[in-house]
């Protein structure tokens, strides 16, 4: 989907690299080795993401290095747009024929970055009524190919009511960082 809306592949590249590794400061050569791209290619393009202020240039000696602008109001949008290209996100985007009647369907931003799986963490939330036989396939199909995920799935009815209760299962998943797949962000967010 990238590579349709972003008409350079060394730019999506690049995007996908930084929103990966959001904390490393990297320098061409690297980035070449990294992605396997010519170096004037990649200077080209750190030049179009820099002047956008999505990457951030730092010159040292005679060098100069480069790291996500985490501050850059694209930063969230790029987030999303990298991770529903691959892992869980691809995957339910892929299968939401399959999956039955979503309302809404998102996922811990704290998972996609690799936090462990915890018991008191959630990291997918399904509301609506779901294919419970197609879920649970797609999940421990996923779980056997890539790492175990936590999911709950609720009723449109039960989560409105958990809403209102401020059930501290629920208000704690919807004020973490997450990505949507489906639904709205304000609906799926909203208290009452």
């Amino acid at each position: 989907m990238l590579k349709e809306l972003l008409v350079s592949e060394v730019r999506v590249n690049l995007i996908k690299f930084f929103i990966k590794n959001p904390s490393d400061e990297v320098h061409v050569r690297a980035l070449g080795r990294e992605i396997g791209v010519e170096i004037n290619a990649i200077r080209r393009e750190l030049d179009n993401l820099s002047n956008c202020e999505i990457v951030l240039r730092k010159p040292w000696g005679n060098k100069i290095f480069y790291r996500m602008n985490l501050d850059s109001p694209y930063y969230p949008d790029l987030f999303s747009f990298v991770y529903k290209e691959e892992g869980i996100c691809k995957k339910v985007l892929n299968s939401l024929k399959n999956l039955g009647d979503i309302k809404y369907l998102a996922v811990s931003k704290e998972y996609l970055f690799g936090r462990p799986v915890n018991v008191l963490e959630l990291d997918l939330l399904i509301v609506g009524e779901p294919n419970q036989t197609f879920l649970e396939n797609f999940v421990s199909s996923y779980e056997k190919e890539e790492r175990e995920i936590n999911y709950t799935v609720l009723s449109e009815i039960d989560f409105i009511n958990r809403k209102k209760k401020v059930d501290s299962f629920v208000i704690r998943f919807l004020i973490q960082p997450k990505i949507m797949l489906v639904g709205d962000e304000i609906g799926f967010s909203k208290l009452v």
